[in-house]
């Protein structure tokens, strides 16, 4: 992960634990993956959100690609808040695909799937959310689906 990426999505969630903390266990970020795909929305997913990162960070057991490809709302007019999301929620699906596969190799397809289901998510929430990259790639996805 950038640096410079990581420190737009830390802002946007405040700031975690100091490099010079314990290193954030396999274990532990699964749970907070499962706390952040249940409430990206609240105190406890941004907790959460800081934790993702700073394993995505640290970790040797991951690599989780930022990049225009593999985060196609970059650049565009989206909110701090929505896109330090976006890109948590993208982490947290490699993350925990990576993990599961026990394989260290970024998994794009899992991290748009989970990227997709926080945008849903949060649409519930704020009905207003428009991210139209992501809308995109959802109704891309319905095209592919069989009849």
């Amino acid at each position: 992960m950038r640096p410079a990426l990581l420190l737009v999505a830390v802002l946007g969630f405040g700031v975690f634990a100091s490099s010079a903390a314990e290193p954030v266990s396999k274990e532990f970020v699964r749970q907070a993956i499962t706390v952040f795909r249940a409430e990206p929305h609240s105190e406890k997913g941004r907790a959460a959100a800081a934790l993702i990162l700073r394993f995505a960070e640290e970790s040797p057991d991951v690599e989780v690609v930022v990049s225009p490809k593999t985060l196609p709302w970059m650049g565009s007019d989206l909110s701090p808040e929505y896109g330090a999301k976006m890109l948590v929620a993208y982490a947290a699906g490699s993350i925990r695909s990576q993990l599961d596969r026990k394989v260290t190799k970024d998994d794009d397809k899992a991290g748009m799937a989970q990227v997709v289901e926080t945008y849903l998510f949060l649409q519930k929430k704020d009905p207003e959310l428009r991210i139209p990259v992501i809308e995109a790639i959802i109704a891309r996805k319905k095209q592919e689906q069989p009849i």
